[in-house]
């Protein structure tokens, strides 16, 4: 009874959304398009209607929470009408598709970029000028939000991707008409300048510094682990292959959780009671990159719950090798199979890996590439 009054409730749901999409449509339609034809009109409606009802059945798909699908489909729908209210040349339609691509990824994102510029196209008279424009936004819109996670990154691309969308909406514009503005072209060329110089400059400025020269066996920060504590090296370089294998089998940086793994305990190097404080004191002395200083707050998730994946299955990985060694030094019997088991069912249950990113998936394949380090 319970599962049949639920399904009619998303039923009515879905056949509310469907009505408010063309209520919607219908409105918008009368705004911009005042002269034309009742045949016309009705065309209009049920083209730009039919895309939107496109949009949500790709979103169902991916957002299985009714009310969540909801709230993004009303604010996805009412927020691309709204813009109409923009001039097209300066309109910042990528916002949508990349909020799609963020919620339920880029296939998605894809959909709604071809659905929204053709029911924004035939809501402005079927102008081609606007169905090529914000396709071609929409493609780049959506790879950028899917390829690039950091918020700084994210900010950088949405205006590099403004100043695209202004000239190549100005390229239509001016195309579609015989008069030649030598005002517009100029600030349009200007604004391709200035996205060129934020592209050739945007890696310098802020790529993330690699890994790789903090961990080779020569590296300063190494060499002062090696020479200060022997043990302390050899528990970190266990923990650093403990959590490449685990990073090797899920969608992230393996590097960066060996990197972790190796230079987590660089703190303890030192004789303060913080060895927190003091890795990150040796961190920003060797000019370490913000992710490895992130682990070094975040892998015992005491100062900081683990914000990243890598984060977390350090945390993970020191938890294990710590265990295990615990255990071999109190001379009692090593379950390896049961101190992960125990691991992973504790991290969870406290909530430490709840903003690390990590799917149930995730974890369990990590697990099992575990399991499989140490041949169970």
């Amino acid at each position: 009874m319970k599962t049949n009054k639920k399904t009619l409730i998303n039923a009515a749901l879905y056949l509310y959304m469907i009505i408010m999409t063309f209520v919607v449509t219908f409105f918008a339609s009368k705004i911009w398009q005042k002269e034309i034809w009742p045949n016309e009109r009705f065309t209009i409606v049920v083209v730009s209607t039919a895309s939107f009802i496109i949009l949500l059945m790709a979103m169902s798909i991916k957002i299985k929470d009714i009310i969540k699908l909801l709230i993004y489909y009303h604010g996805i729908v009412i927020l691309t009408v709204l813009m109409m209210l923009i001039p097209y040349e300066f309109r910042p339609v990528m916002a949508v598709f990349m909020i799609i691509t963020l919620i339920a990824g880029t296939d998605t994102g894809l959909i709604c970029a071809l659905c929204v510029s053709v029911a924004v196209s035939f809501l402005y008279g079927a102008q081609q000028e606007f169905l090529y424009g914000t396709l071609i936004i929409g493609a780049f819109s959506c790879f950028v939000a899917a390829n690039i996670k950091d918020k700084i990154k994210f900010i950088i691309s949405c205006i590099v991707l403004f100043f695209i969308t202004f000239f190549i909406n100005g390229i239509f514009r001016y195309y579609d008409t015989n008069v030649f503005d030598y005002g517009f072209a100029g600030v349009s060329l200007a604004s391709v300048l200035i996205a060129l110089i934020i592209f050739i400059n945007f890696y310098a400025i802020i790529k993330p510094k690699s890994v790789e020269p903090f961990i080779k066996d020569d590296s300063e920060p190494v060499i002062d682990i090696k020479s200060k504590s022997l043990s302390l090296y050899c528990h970190s370089e266990e923990v650093a292959e403990l959590a490449k294998a685990g990073g090797e089998v899920i969608d992230c940086n393996s590097r960066l959780a060996y990197a972790g793994g190796l230079l987590h305990d660089i703190g303890k190097t030192k004789t303060g009671n913080d060895s927190v404080k003091e890795g990150l004191i040796i961190a920003n002395k060797y000019g370490m990159p913000k992710e490895i200083k992130a682990i070094m707050v975040e892998h015992d998730a005491k100062h900081r719950l683990p914000s990243s994946k890598e984060s977390a299955i350090v945390m993970l990985a020191d938890s294990v090798i710590s265990s295990l060694e615990y255990l071999k030094a109190s001379n009692k019997a090593i379950s390896e199979k049961k101190i992960i088991d125990n691991v992973f069912n504790v991290r969870l249950s406290t909530g430490a890996l709840d903003k690390s990113g990590l799917t149930v998936g995730e974890l369990s394949r990590i697990k099992g590439a575990f399991e499989h380090y140490y041949n169970i």
